[in-house]
């Protein structure tokens, strides 16, 4: 299985049992996480436009 590198931060950081046990949530966390910086570099790109 491949992993990206948040997800390999986050079986590092949590421990692969507690990734098994938890795949779900860590990756939909990792998605919100990553979904919420993408959208804040956005706003301040045309924040700092205007």
């Amino acid at each position: 299985m491949v992993y990206t590198l948040k997800e390999q931060i986050a079986i590092n950081f949590f421990g692969s049992w507690y990734i098994q046990k938890k795949g779900a949530l860590i990756c939909d966390f990792l998605v919100i996480a990553t979904t919420n910086d993408v959208n804040s570099k956005i706003q301040y790109h045309e924040t700092t436009n205007n």
